[in-house]
C-alpha cells in the first residue's frame, strides 16, 4: 500500500474542508493511504518544514494568505536545504485564472495551478500528475 503525505494551506477553513472532502473520497476508492497536514498560514507550514517536522509529497497551496502569502511560501521552501526541496510538487488553488497569474505561479516554483472554487473533477487529475 502506498503511503501518501499531503498538506494543505490555507487561511480559510471552508476550503480547506472542501479540499479534505475531495481527498477523503478519492482516497476511499483507490489502493492508497494518505496523511493529511493542514495550515492556515503559509509561515507555519514553512516553519514546520524548515525544522524538519513534517515531509510532504504534495502540498496545495493558497495565493493569498495573510503574512506570507503562497508565493513566498513556495519560494522559501524552495530554498530549503532540504534535499526534495526543489522537487515536492506544489499546486496552487486560487481564484486568480488569468494567464499572468498562471504564469506567476509557475515561475515562483510551483507546478501546477487549480482554479477556485475547487473542483473535484479538475483537483484530482492535477494532483495524480504528480504522484
Amino acid at each position: 500500500m502506498i503511503m501518501l503525505r499531503i498538506a494543505i494551506c490555507d487561511d480559510l477553513k471552508s476550503e480547506r474542508d472542501m479540499v479534505k472532502g475531495f481527498l477523503r473520497s478519492f482516497f476511499a476508492a483507490v489502493p492508497y493511504e494518505y496523511t493529511l497536514a493542514e495550515y492556515s498560514r503559509g509561515e507555519t507550514m514553512v516553519d514546520d518544514y524548515d525544522d524538519g517536522s513534517v515531509d510532504f509529497d504534495l502540498i496545495f497551496m493558497d495565493i493569498q494568505m495573510p503574512v506570507m502569502n503562497g508565493y513566498e511560501a513556495t519560494k522559501a521552501i524552495r530554498r530549503s536545504s532540504h534535499e526534495l526541496a526543489k522537487k515536492i510538487p506544489i499546486i496552487a488553488m486560487t481564484a486568480n485564472v488569468f494567464a499572468e497569474d498562471i504564469q506567476k505561479v509557475l515561475s515562483v516554483g510551483m507546478n501546477d495551478h487549480v482554479a477556485k472554487p475547487v473542483d473535484m473533477n479538475i483537483l484530482v487529475p492535477t494532483m495524480m500528475k504528480y504522484l
